[in-house]
């Protein structure tokens, strides 16, 4: 699968980037909504 093209442009991942408290969750929802197998089910996509 491929990543969601709207990654680099996704302001709910620029929002927590450089949030360090926030690396391990933001890694579980890039993983699951941005190069998994969930990225129809992103509100942000929609």
């Amino acid at each position: 699968m491929t990543d969601c093209p709207n990654l680099a442009t996704c302001s709910f991942f620029k929002k927590y980037e450089q949030d360090a408290s926030m690396q391990l969750a933001l890694q579980g929802f890039v993983n699951k909504y941005c190069k998994g197998d969930k990225q129809s089910q992103c509100v942000r996509k929609k």
